[in-house]
């Protein structure tokens, strides 16, 4: 019974879509690192994996990592106090409304923007520059196809997959030349 709640509350395509997502994802940056000589699991540890990344991607810039770790946490507490604001007036005009039978939200509409302003730069600030060094892992690889840069800055998840691939695809064409040249 308990199994057949769960799979019809959990189990929908948007979830299995989103896991699977998730897993090309992670798998995408595995074979990033491996293609970089990197153990594969470092990319699964929190904040370590990023920082790889951006020293990878970035090299001399690597510190932008800490402006996006930055930007993230700003972004986090613009959300945070936008709905603790709007959670705590609201449940407080609830209160009032048993009490009095009148409403009384006093929600602060300045306040309100402030964060969803402070949480949208946030957002495009830390999207641009995680786009961006992904398409700084494609030159860190060597690949220098703008078909597959771009590819990888509107879809990072897949493309990643692919930029292994033809990485390895290329390094394997250069060792068979190599190899044909020795003779």
């Amino acid at each position: 019974m308990l199994f057949d709640i769960f799979v019809k509350l959990y189990v929908t395509p948007e979830n299995i879509f989103a896991l699977l997502w998730s897993v090309v994802t992670i798998v995408g940056m595995c074979l990033i690192f491996h293609a970089w000589e990197e153990r594969w699991w470092k990319s699964l540890i929190p904040f370590y994996g990023t920082y790889l990344m951006y020293r990878y991607a970035w090299k001399k810039y690597k510190w932008l990592f800490f402006v996006q770790t930055a930007f993230d946490i700003t972004g986090m507490l613009g959300s945070s106090f936008m709905r603790k604001h709007i959670t705590s007036n609201l449940f407080d005009a609830i209160k009032t409304y048993i009490q009095t039978e009148s409403i009384d939200i006093d929600i602060s509409i300045s306040y309100l923007l402030g964060c969803a302003a402070v949480l949208l730069l946030s957002m495009i600030v830390v999207f641009l520059l995680t786009r961006i060094t992904y398409v700084k892992i494609c030159e860190s690889l060597g690949i220098q196809s703008v078909l597959l840069k771009i590819g990888t800055f509107f879809l990072p998840q897949i493309f990643l997959v692919i930029d292994y691939v033809y990485v390895k695809k290329k390094a394997a064409d250069a060792d068979g030349k190599e190899t044909l040249n020795g003779k």
